[in-house]
């Protein structure tokens, strides 16, 4: 996102991450767009878009990022080891609406 408003501006980014959005719809790309238009927003705008990003984040806040694809263990950080089934490699980034 960074080299996107670097080299081609704020619009940009905001058309980029709106795209991928429509693809692949999730919460943080929801954070992500609502950052972005926080910039330019005043007034009660403003104070929606932040009660709308509070409310995503309380969203995503306690939801683990990884998933055992053995056994279903979740947890918040990657490990090469399952603690619960103890299988190596199994733990996979958990996709869709919550995830990355």
């Amino acid at each position: 996102g960074r080299v996107i408003r670097d080299q081609e501006g704020t619009d940009a980014l905001a058309r980029f991450i709106a795209n991928q959005m429509a693809q692949n719809p999730t919460l943080r790309g929801f954070i992500e767009l609502i950052d972005i238009n926080l910039g330019d927003a005043e007034g009660a705008m403003r104070q929606n878009l932040n009660l709308l990003k509070n409310f995503a984040e309380t969203m995503i806040a306690d939801k683990p990022n990884y998933r055992c694809s053995s056994c279903g263990f979740e947890g918040k950080r990657m490990r090469w080891h399952c603690p619960s089934c103890r299988g190596w490699a199994s733990i996979r980034p958990i996709f869709g609406l919550e995830g990355e």
